[in-house]
């Protein structure tokens, strides 16, 4: 039930690095985050971004999308209905 990808881009490493096979499963239902996860989310703005999705205190409209690398990206909020796909890390080599 995974897909598999190439990572691109540096905005996980040193956790994931440039290049890296990902094993991801689709979600369905964006409103069902398992917040603190990884995820590759695809955006109606046609961002392709992996990053943990964290919540925001307080509000339930958008979720915060964090990248590991902090030297180089910022927390980026995005609504929750932005949010056209989702999918879940389960693997990476």
């Amino acid at each position: 039930e995974c897909v598999a990808c190439h990572v691109k881009g540096d905005s996980m490493y040193d956790r994931i690095y440039p290049g890296a096979l990902l094993y991801v499963a689709h979600q369905p239902d964006p409103t069902e985050i398992d917040y603190g996860q990884i995820y590759l989310v695809v955006t109606r703005k046609g961002n392709r971004v992996l990053k943990y999705v964290r919540t925001i205190p307080g509000d339930n409209s958008r979720v915060m999308l964090c990248s590991h690398n902090k030297v180089k990206y910022d927390d980026w909020p995005v609504l929750i209905s932005d949010i056209i796909s989702l999918f879940l890390v389960k693997a990476y080599t």
